[in-house]
This record gives structure tokens, sequence and C-alpha cells, in this order.
């Protein structure tokens, strides 16, 4: 019974970290009539009046104020990730993008400014959400192909406290019946 009891909590607290990506594909493109897009990895949300995903397989979004790609976009994921990577694709030179990443406790852990296109890369552990300020006056930017890893948000200090009193019960458990015999 022991055993099982501490299988039982080990794999409840236990986290894993898989490898992601957005399947905007299962959205489908064009303007998405809304300036909030939830997806099962995390919600992304415009500044502006809507959100569009472009490309073959609706393979890159933007934030759309207007006409143009020039909102500023925010993105919560849904757990924590880390090694975070995007292409930016149709940069201007009158484009103005800083990348800021943050951690579940709102927390800056690290910024940086889009400068061209490419693929730009964030080995960040413990992301909870980036902010995509975005001072353009150009036409605007793209963020597409996305990889990032993502786990489950750490099980919160309540759930390792109940899962040693139940270990502790059951040692107690069984020195009872030891001290029986």
């Amino acid at each position: 019974m022991l055993k099982k009891i501490l299988a039982f909590t080990c794999l409840a607290l236990s986290i894993s970290t898989n490898a992601a990506t957005f399947d905007f594909e299962s959205v489908g493109s064009g303007l998405q009539g809304s300036t909030l897009l939830a997806l099962p990895e995390g919600t992304f949300v415009s500044s502006g009046t809507d959100i569009f995903l472009n490309g073959a397989n609706a393979s890159s979004i933007c934030a759309v104020i207007g006409t143009a790609c020039d909102a500023d976009l925010s993105l919560t994921f849904n757990g924590l990730a880390s090694n975070i990577s995007f292409e930016v694709i149709d940069w201007g030179p009158g484009d103005s993008i800083l990348v800021s990443l943050f951690d579940s406790g709102s927390n800056l852990l690290e910024s940086t400014s889009i400068l061209g296109n490419g693929i730009f890369s964030f080995p960040s552990v413990g992301v909870a959400s980036m902010f995509f300020d975005n001072s353009s006056t150009d036409f605007g930017t793209w963020y597409a192909n996305w990889s990032f890893d993502i786990r489950a948000v750490p099980a919160p200090p309540a759930a390792w406290l109940f899962g040693s009193a139940l270990l502790g019960l059951g040692v107690v458990k069984r020195r009872k019946a030891y001290t029986k015999l």
C-alpha cells in the first residue's frame, strides 16, 4: 500500500517537458475577427484591431492595427516555456520591435531588439509570457515557425506538503504494524 501511495504521489507531482509549436493551421488563415487567439499551447493578444494568420498552412501571425501589422502583441504560454525560437518575416527599415520575456511573477527575464529578418532564439527557462513592443512605421512584421519546450506549471508547495504527509502516514502505519508483531 505504501509503495502505491508513494508511486501515485511521485506521478502526480512530476513535471515533464515537451517540444511544442503553435498550430495556426487548426485556426485557418486570414483575419481572425478578434484581438485574442487562444491555442492549446498559449494565448496571443493584439493591442490593435485584429490578429492575422498568413502564409501556407497559416504559419505566421501578426497583430493588426488598421491595415498594417504594427500593433503590439502579447503571448501567454499555458505552462512554462524555454528554448523559444521564432522567425521574423517582412521586417522593414521602418520597423522597430522590442521583445521581452517574463517569468510567472511578471519579472523580466530578458529582452532584445529585432533589427531585421531572421530566426531569433531565447534559451531562457521558465518563460510564462512574452511581449512584442511594436513601434513600427513600415507595413509591419510577421512572427513565424515557432518552436519551444513547454512544461506544466510546477506543483504548488501545498501539493508537496500533502505528498509528504501521505508518505509520513504510510511510514507510521508500517511502524505500528511492526510493533504489533
